[in-house]
């Protein structure tokens, strides 16, 4: 190969990530010393109080059915992912599910990409979105960014408030505690 890359080395990423993702969906949940979660200092410890929900959300209906759903206190935590890094959003997810923060949204490209996120992660709340855009203007990555910002925008008209959250990240304690517990909440706007 010109680049000098092995090209064996693709699958087997892939299937290690495959491996991976499996293995963390089946972790359980950390027990803390006190038994409680870290959401309750804040009040959104959504866990066990959100329904599951598979859908397109191309149309006002199905958004709004998503959001009945998967909201808590009109918050939703959004993570998009592609398909090649499925396995980083359902970590994510893993995460704030050990947070006790139930209320989190994956947004896939298609269809099959929630299946397969929710056959992981049955209480999943995964959404794609089927409207129609330019190929040559939406390249992969760049048309999943557009749908995300546009999902976002949608439900902020509707009323509810967005936490869009990047999959390459490590949650360490419920992120809810920041904005609102810290001398950061009484700073003139």
């Amino acid at each position: 190969m010109a680049s000098g890359g092995n090209p064996v080395l693709p699958p087997i990423r892939r299937t290690l990530n495959l491996i991976l993702m499996l293995a963390l969906a089946m972790v359980p949940p950390i027990a803390f010393a006190s038994d409680s979660l870290a959401c309750e200092q804040s009040g959104y410890c959504s866990l066990g109080k959100i329904s599951p929900f598979l859908g397109d959300v191309a149309s006002s209906e199905q958004l709004k059915n998503m959001l009945d759903s998967c909201s808590y206190k009109k918050e939703v935590i959004l993570l998009a992912s592609t398909s090649d890094v499925l396995d980083n959003a359902l970590q994510t997810y893993n995460q704030f599910i050990q947070l006790g923060l139930a209320h989190v949204v994956l947004l896939a490209p298609d269809e099959g990409a929630c299946h397969k996120a929710s056959d992981i992660a049955s209480d999943l709340c995964c959404v794609w979105n089927s409207v129609e855009l330019p190929g040559n203007f939406f390249p992969h990555q760049l048309k999943l960014w557009h749908i995300r910002r546009r999902v976002t925008a949608r439900a902020v008209r509707l009323g509810y408030n967005f936490m869009v959250v990047d999959t390459d990240v490590i949650i360490f304690d419920d992120p809810y505690n920041v904005p609102v517990f810290t001398p950061l909440l009484h700073l003139p706007s």
